[in-house]
């Protein structure tokens, strides 16, 4: 589909971007309009470095009926990663978004992707321990027709 819709819709785009998003100097979010700068301003912590914990909400992962422990071997990373993986996972324990524990029946290997400043993102790999055996929800996506009948008191104001 791609672009080709957007055409359709016959909007001044220009208007909506007045200058390509990759040249600007500052943040895209001053140009998203005055209620998201409200938004902003209301919760400044909702976009900053630090990660504050949901409260209240439990989040479920329900696995397929039989399912059987996978404990992955970890992954030797690069030597030069060792010390920022380290530091990392010292900061997120820190921070409680990990928790040391001594044993476990699963594991899988953890993807360490090199950041500015000699530090490093980590991300654990579950596609080989968990994501095979999660029953996944089905959640049909919108079609092209729908969406159009549902959003056109938006574009017919234009």
């Amino acid at each position: 589909m791609g672009m080709s819709w957007l055409r359709k819709l016959r909007m001044d785009w220009a208007d909506i971007f007045p200058e390509p998003l990759h040249s600007r100097q500052e943040p895209v979010i001053r140009h998203l309009g005055p209620d998201f700068s409200d938004w902003i301003a209301k919760y400044p912590h909702a976009l900053g470095e630090v990660v504050t914990p949901v409260q209240g909400v439990v989040g479920q992962v329900h696995l397929k009926p039989g399912t059987v422990p996978v404990f992955q071997k970890y992954r030797i990373p690069p030597i030069p990663m060792l010390q920022p993986m380290e530091d990392e996972i010292r900061r997120l324990e820190s921070m409680g978004h990990l928790v040391h524990v001594l044993e476990s029946d699963w594991a899988t290997p953890l993807v360490c992707v090199p950041k500015p400043g000699n530090k490093v993102r980590i991300y654990g790999d579950y596609s080989l321990t968990v994501n095979p055996n999660l029953e996944m929800a089905y959640f049909p996506l919108t079609q092209v027709d729908d969406l159009i009948v549902n959003t056109r008191e938006v574009f017919l104001r234009h």
